[in-house]
């Protein structure tokens, strides 16, 4: 494992809780910052922000989860009690799921942003999570309130102190957009099967003001929740 340099001397941390991720990430993502995560179905990225969630609840910090998918709540809350990391108890005061879907589909980015805001300034969270982020809109190239949106929420992440995470699947647009060149970071997710063995892994593709360990990790989803093995990268995905 690559040992951390100066560049990452001094910055404060947004530590994850889940060990191997990170020893990645030497000491966890960078406070306030703005961070995508990209990945197909299945890949573990809403099971690992929930993960991320609970972990930082525990430290005090409060998180607000925006989904803009159409599955419910219900369906999602019920899907995450078969993992020890979720607590019912802080749901509604630490942990608090919103819709977003109707101000999306209705308004595109412009109605998201008119949501958002008003809601981080209610809540101050200390950590956001928008699950479901269709970056790359149909038949549209590049979105300009996208843009605007990503400034946004720049902005607030430092005035109120909140790291945020956006998370969407896809992640053939996100890599050759201009995306990349305004957030903090991006990792990316992937799953393959060979024969009846589903391999899950994790790379760090973008990491801004700081040292990473580069290459794909072994991700895997266990009753715990998200483990990540950070001892040797693995050549692909």
């Amino acid at each position: 494992m690559t040992t951390p340099t100066v560049l990452s001397a001094g910055l404060d941390r947004f530590q994850t809780g889940i060990v191997g991720l990170d020893r990645i990430l030497h000491g966890g993502f960078l406070q306030y910052g703005l961070y995508v995560l990209i990945g197909g179905p299945g890949t573990g990225k809403t099971t690992l922000l929930n993960h991320i969630s609970f972990n930082h609840q525990q430290d005090g910090g409060k998180i607000v989860y925006v989904t803009v998918l159409t599955e419910t709540h219900t369906r999602l809350l019920s899907y995450l009690r078969q993992f020890t990391f979720f607590n019912e108890a802080v749901v509604g005061t630490r942990v608090t799921y919103i819709s977003a879907f109707e101000p999306l589909r209705e308004h595109g980015f412009d109605g998201l942003l008119n949501f958002l805001l008003p809601l981080m300034r209610k809540e101050q969270p200390s950590m956001l999570v928008l699950d479901g982020v269709p970056i790359n809109p149909p038949d549209i190239p590049y979105d300009p309130a996208l843009k605007s949106l990503i400034y946004a929420l720049q902005t607030y992440n430092d005035f109120l102190h909140t790291t945020s995470f956006i998370l969407s699947t896809d992640h053939e647009y996100v890599w050759n957009s201009r995306v990349l060149m305004m957030v903090d970071g991006a990792l990316e997710l992937t799953k393959t099967v060979t024969g009846r063995a589903l391999k899950r892994a994790v790379q760090v593709r973008v990491f801004r003001g700081s040292t990473h360990d580069a290459g794909f990790y072994r991700l895997k989803l266990t009753e715990n929740g998200v483990a990540v093995f950070n001892d040797t990268p693995i050549t692909g995905s």
